[in-house]
C-alpha cells in the first residue's frame, strides 16, 4: 500500500486540491469567492491574455502551430533531429526509429566489431575504436526519456551491445594499451611493424579468440539494426 501511495503521490495531491477547491465553491457565496485575491488575480490575468490575443492574433496563431508541432514530434517518428522556424533552430526529440538509424549508420563503418582479421588488423586501433563505440552507445541511451521507452527492444539491444563490448574492453584494454605504447616508445628509433609488436603480446592468442567471440555475439545486434556484415567477408 505504501509503495502504491509513493508511486501515485502527485496524482493524489492533485485530486485532493481539486476536491478542496470544489468543496470551497459549494459552501461559499459566489460574490465572496470572486473577491478572493487569487481569483481576482486569475480574472485579471485572463482579461489581459484575452486582450493580448485580440491585439496580436498572428503571434497567437504561431504559438498554437508550435504547440501542435511539439505534440506531433512527441507522437510520430520524424527523420530529423532539428527543425528551423523563422531563423530559430529547435532540437526535436529523438524517436526510436531515429536512434536505430543513427546506430546503423555509425556501426556500418565499424567493421572490426563484427568481422575481425587477425593478420591485418591493428589490435591497438581496434581496441580504441571499440571504446569509441562504447561511448557512442551510452550516449544513445540518453535519448530514451522515460521507463516505457527504456523497456522496449531497441533499448535492450543497445544495453546488450554495451555489455558485450564492455566485457571485452575490461579484460584486454588496459594491459594491451600499456604493452603496445611501451613497445612503440622503446622502438621509436627503429622500424617495427605493428604485427610484430602485437604478436609478441603474451595474451595475444586469448585476445584473438575473444575478438572472434565478440564478432559472433555481435551478429544478433547487426541483424536487429539491419547492418550488412556480409560486405566485409573475404576482404583479404
Amino acid at each position: 500500500m505504501g509503495n502504491w501511495i509513493n508511486k501515485h503521490k502527485k496524482s493524489i495531491m492533485f485530486f485532493i486540491i481539486i476536491f478542496l477547491s470544489l468543496s470551497g465553491l459549494c459552501v461559499l457565496p459566489l460574490k465572496t469567492v470572486l473577491k478572493i485575491p487569487a481569483i481576482v488575480c486569475l480574472k485579471n490575468n485572463l482579461d489581459f491574455m484575452g486582450q493580448f490575443i485580440e491585439r496580436y492574433s498572428w503571434l497567437a496563431t504561431v504559438l498554437v502551430i508550435l504547440f501542435v508541432v511539439v505534440l506531433l514530434v512527441q507522437n510520430f517518428s520524424i527523420n530529423s533531429t532539428t527543425m528551423k522556424l523563422m531563423g530559430l533552430e529547435f532540437q526535436l526529440k529523438n524517436t526510436e526509429k531515429n536512434i536505430k538509424i543513427q546506430i546503423k549508420n555509425y556501426l556500418s563503418t565499424k567493421r572490426s566489431v563484427f568481422v575481425f582479421y587477425d593478420e591485418y588488423d591493428n589490435y591497438y586501433d581496434v581496441i580504441n575504436s571499440m571504446y569509441d563505440i562504447l561511448l557512442f552507445l551510452r550516449k544513445q541511451l540518453e535519448n530514451f526519456d522515460n521507463f516505457s521507452q527504456t523497456n522496449n527492444e531497441c533499448y535492450k539491444k543497445i544495453e546488450g551491445m554495451i555489455k558485450e563490448i564492455g566485457r571485452f574492453l575490461t579484460k584486454h584494454q588496459s594491459d594491451y594499451r600499456r604493452y603496445y605504447t611501451a613497445n612503440i616508445e622503446r622502438e621509436s628509433e627503429n622500424f617495427v611493424s605493428f604485427k610484430e609488436i602485437q604478436n609478441g603480446y603474451l595474451q595475444v592468442s586469448e585476445m584473438k579468440r575473444d575478438f572472434h567471440e565478440l564478432n559472433t555475439n555481435m551478429q544478433i545486434y547487426a541483424d536487429f539494426f539491419d547492418i550488412d556484415t556480409n560486405k566485409w567477408n573475404n576482404w583479404y
